[in-house]
């Protein structure tokens, strides 16, 4: 059976539904479908999702922040742990009101590259349940931008250096590709409903102002609702840059000329689809899964100790019934009781379809949360986190010195690291600048021995540091 995947994009005025059928040979876009509604109107009311086997949405440039940072570690589990904690300081928002996730782009002589999106735990949570409740339970939520880079990967496998612009009437969005790094930066422009010259002035003070840092882009592509209604000519002079409409991938087959007319208006949605194709340079955000990502409906994951104190007070509550089950005789309120913990318990770990005893069960999973949050530190306690002295740790570390960190293992009051260098005088000076850092109690070099290479220098560290979990 082809596997089917419906990307849904929805904003304040509209929601734009297509599915593509992918086989061995062909990729078919066989549904499109557009919904819209007055303000105060439920745009998905009577809405019934087409069936498929994925479902990808998206928030817009508006509701997310995506930020590309640099961190000192080439491995990808270890850059993705930390790029939130070194995006921080870019946010308008503490890390604690936030959900995040990452993509990792590519090496640097320094460490890595990084793509971290940001959003509030209640806009996904939102938008999770307000698809769920539709029986569309999305199984990635990403942004609109990272979906256009998707497209463009589809479009461009061999890369480039574009701008993709999705016109809208309220609100205009694109993201900005180069050919070396992939994504550069999104884009937020005003929409085109009443006035396209204050539309084509934002995109040319944007153009300006990446011309001052040395780049432009090749071609700027439009896509989006509003992209049809456009003189392009008008656009392309304002500018002075090449403007076309966005074409189609060539990987994907229309089944309607009426959906094919209507290209490029559905593009966002196309993207989110594409995500099931497994493109190459394409986004892998997903707001849905890491350690920063709502779990069940509400709760985000990133919250481990308010959740396992949820579950202690739960528990209390299931000891307490249990209790009064054993030395209660009457039977049809024993019955009850024992639905309403079966339901209790259900609801607070709907994950759990084997239940055999409630109580054990539960008092297992409090274990390992607390367990869990104990080995990563307190992401919500950001001073006595790990990860938060970590990034102490790389900013200290001196920048004429050539040092690629390749692991570490964070336990409480204690960091080992391990990394290699130029030269064994350049550990000595990296030891010394981490022990002028007044919360680092020791720093020892465990192990030092030369690379494969003459120029290279394996060593390990154990750092102390004050303020750590207990």
């Amino acid at each position: 059976m082809p596997k089917t995947s419906v990307g849904i994009r929805i904003n304040s005025s509209r929601a734009t539904v297509v599915r593509l059928k992918g086989g061995f040979r062909s990729t078919v876009v066989d549904v499109v479908e557009t919904l819209t509604a007055s303000p105060s109107e439920d745009l998905l009311s009577g809405w019934a999702p087409p069936a498929c086997d994925t479902v990808v949405t998206s928030l817009g440039a508006d509701a997310i922040f995506l930020r590309v940072v640099e961190v000192p570690f080439t491995d990808k589990r270890r850059a993705l742990q930390t790029a939130p904690l070194e995006a921080e300081d870019t946010l308008p928002i503490t890390l604690e009101n936030l959900l995040t996730a990452s993509q990792y782009l590519y090496k640097t002589p320094k460490g890595a590259k990084v793509l971290v999106a940001a959003t509030r735990d209640e806009r996904v949570s939102s938008l999770k349940d307000r698809l769920t409740l539709k029986g569309a339970a999305p199984a990635i939520i990403e942004s609109d931008p990272t979906a256009l880079m998707t497209l463009h990967a589809a479009i461009h496998p061999e890369g480039g250096n574009h701008l993709i612009i999705e016109v809208d009437e309220e609100l205009s969005q694109g993201v900005l590709l180069t050919k070396e790094e992939g994504y550069k930066e999104q884009l937020v422009l005003p929409g085109v409903k009443e006035d396209l010259s204050e539309f084509v002035g934002e995109l040319s003070r944007a153009l300006t102002l990446w011309s001052a840092s040395g780049f432009r882009p090749d071609n700027i592509f439009l896509s989006g609702p509003g992209s049809l209604s456009l003189d392009i000519n008008v656009i392309s002079d304002g500018v002075d840059c090449p403007v076309s409409l966005l074409p189609l991938p060539p990987m994907v087959e229309v089944g309607s000329d009426k959906f094919r007319a209507s290209w490029p208006s559905w593009s966002i949605p196309l993207g989110l689809a594409l995500r099931e194709t497994g493109i190459k340079n394409g986004s892998q955000i997903n707001l849905l899964t890491g350690d920063m990502a709502p779990a069940g409906s509400t709760l985000p994951k990133k919250r481990n100790l308010i959740t396992a104190g949820v579950y202690v007070a739960l528990l209390a509550i299931l000891w307490g019934a249990t209790v009064w089950m054993e030395t209660s005789d009457k039977e049809s309120e024993l019955k009850n009781l024992n639905g309403r913990v079966r339901s209790a318990f259900t609801q607070a770990l709907p994950e759990v379809t084997n239940i055999v005893d409630e109580v054990n069960q539960l008092s297992t999973r409090v274990k390992a949360l607390e367990e869990r949050a104990a080995a990563l530190g307190s992401i919500l306690d950001r001073d006595l986190s790990p990860l938060s002295l970590l990034k102490e740790l790389s900013a200290r570390i001196p920048q004429d010195i050539e040092v690629e960190l390749r692991d570490f293992q964070a336990e409480p009051g204690r960091l080992r690291i391990e990394g290699s260098t130029d030269s064994f005088d350049s550990i000595d000076k990296v030891k010394a600048q981490l022990e002028g850092y007044d919360r680092f109690t020791s720093v020892a070099v465990t192990d030092a021995k030369a690379g494969v290479t003459a120029d290279a220098v394996i060593f390990k560290m154990t750092i102390l540091y004050e303020g750590g979990a207990k």
